[in-house]
Parts: C-alpha cells; structure tokens; sequence
C-alpha cells in the first residue's frame, strides 16, 4: 500500500504517478473497492488493458498470475458520487473520455480535505470504488483477505481463490 504513494523510479509514463481515472499522474491514489467481486473485476480489466493478461488470454496452459486482496482501515473525509452520478456519466465511463472529469472531481476534492470517494465502480455495475488521495487517511496494517489467481477457463480469464 505504500508503494502507491511514492513515485515510480522507472516510470513508462511521463510522470511521478501513473495516470488513471482520478489523477493526470502527479498525485497518487490509492484504488480500493468494498465488494472483492469489484475488486478482481476492476484488477482484471487494468491488467488486461496493459498486457498483462494476454498470454493467458492466448494460451490455456499459461502460468496463472497470482493476486492477493487486502483489506485496509480507513479514517478520513469521504465524498459519496452515488447521488451524482446520474448527472455525471463520466464516473463510469469504458474508456478514458470520462477521465478529465473525473481528475477534476478529484483535485476539488484534494482542495477540500476530502481523503476518498465512494463511487460507481466502471466494470462492475453493482460495485462501490473507494480511491484514496492520501496515505495518511489509510491504517498502517493491511491485512491479507485472500488470495487467488486469474486462470484461462473456457476462453475466458478468471479469478479462482486458493
């Protein structure tokens, strides 16, 4: 968990953070969701999106990548989206047109000293995403809930826990 917010040494980007839903990548934020099913279902499409998955996708056979869901305490300021996101499609949007938004929701939060939102999750219609801007409002213990792997399975990949 700490590791999200200290900026990449290598980078394959253009700043200290990668850019995602809710930050242009000059500020960390931490990606938790209140569902495990949204959890794998968010995990699967991002690693999907950078590669990650498509050897598994292409071969049946192929080395399964294993993922470790945590739980973490939580104590800050947090702003509910629900309500909003009827007016604000771009919460959930497939692809990254809805990011500029998105980025400006979250830097008017950070102005506010609002810690995380509870928000739409994009790849799972009944899911709750939980990004956090900062690490001091996480607990300094994480605890392992479970673990699993994406498999190739009938064409598809899927997450199996142990």
């Amino acid at each position: 968990m700490d590791k999200v917010f200290e900026p990449s040494k290598k980078p394959n980007h253009h700043t200290p953070f990668r850019p995602t839903r809710f930050t242009d990548g000059q500020r960390a934020v931490f990606y938790s969701a209140l569902e495990d099913e949204t959890s794998i279902d968010e995990m699967r499409y991002h690693q999907r999106r950078v590669g990650e998955l498509a050897d598994l996708e292409a071969n049946p056979s192929a080395a399964p990548r294993h993922f470790w869901l945590y739980e973490a305490d939580f104590g800050g300021r947090v702003l509910d989206l629900f309500e909003q996101h009827p007016s604000c499609p771009e919460l959930t949007s497939e692809d990254e047109d809805g990011y500029p938004k998105c980025r400006q929701l979250a830097a008017e939060a950070r102005s506010k000293k609002i810690n995380a939102f509870r928000t739409p999750s994009a790849r799972r219609s009944e899911g709750t995403c939980t990004p956090v801007f900062d690490r001091a409002s996480l607990g300094h213990a994480p605890r392992m809930k479970a673990h699993g792997r994406f498999v190739h399975v009938n064409g598809d990949v899927v997450f199996r826990r142990d």
